[in-house]
């Protein structure tokens, strides 16, 4: 056998590539705006794939200016808090933080760090924060004690009826408490009884008349005819 019989023939595999899909998604892209340009509705997205397309933009340029305006804002109420004069006695730094209704003191907070979040709470609601408290609180104190003062209304009927009750109960036993008081507290000298007509003992208060009582005479005895 010659050399040329053992030639062997080897069947060459295919050849698979690896390349680059940039081509396909172009294509892809290119007809997903066009089904968007167009009105496609399922049917092309179904082809290709269940992807939401948006028509709505954000402007870069206003997003970045409201940025800096929001920076230059930050940098100026820095300046301001600087500038700011807080007083550097604790005590006062306290009452001005219980005035604007903040914790007068922070868990692990000395006066330095009280002061520093004084200065920034003045810069964010301004200078003159501590004083339109004051002015709220003292309006305040006012309307407050104008509600406090005397007013009048008719009331109910049945009020009338209880303070009727209540005058008629009282007033005869104030006049009593009243006379009682003045034979209480008459002169050492003398005190003076009225004597009741028409009694049977009419005659022993007689004969008590003349009698010395402590220190003053008894010239005349009131006696209550009420009892005995």
């Amino acid at each position: 056998m010659s050399d040329d019989d053992d030639v062997i023939l080897v069947k060459k595999p295919k050849q698979v590539y690896y390349g680059s899909l940039e081509e396909q998604e172009k294509a892809r892209l290119a007809a997903l705006a066009a089904a968007a340009k167009e009105g496609v509705e399922d049917s092309g997205g179904k082809e290709l794939g269940d992807i939401q397309v948006s028509g709505e933009y954000m402007e870069l340029e206003e997003e970045m200016s409201r940025d800096k305006k929001a920076l230059l804002e930050e940098f100026e109420r820095r300046r301001k808090a600087r500038q700011l004069n807080v007083s550097t006695d604790d005590d006062e730094v306290r009452r001005s933080l219980r005035q604007l209704g903040e914790p007068v003191c922070l868990f692990g907070e000395g006066p330095a760090e009280r002061r520093v979040r004084l200065r920034d709470l003045l810069s964010y609601l301004g200078e003159d924060a501590i004083h339109k408290k004051l002015e709220e609180e003292e309006a305040r104190i006012e309307r407050d004690r104008g509600r406090e003062g005397t007013w009048y209304h008719e009331g109910p009927p049945q009020l009338k009826d209880a303070r009727l009750f209540i005058a008629r109960y009282s007033l005869p036993r104030a006049k009593r408490s009243e006379t009682c008081d003045i034979v209480l507290f008459a002169d050492d000298t003398s005190l003076i009884f009225k004597t009741v007509r028409g009694r049977d003992n009419s005659d022993d208060v007689s004969r008590a008349m003349s009698h010395v009582s402590h220190w003053f005479t008894v010239n005349n005895l009131l006696l209550n005819a009420k009892k005995n």
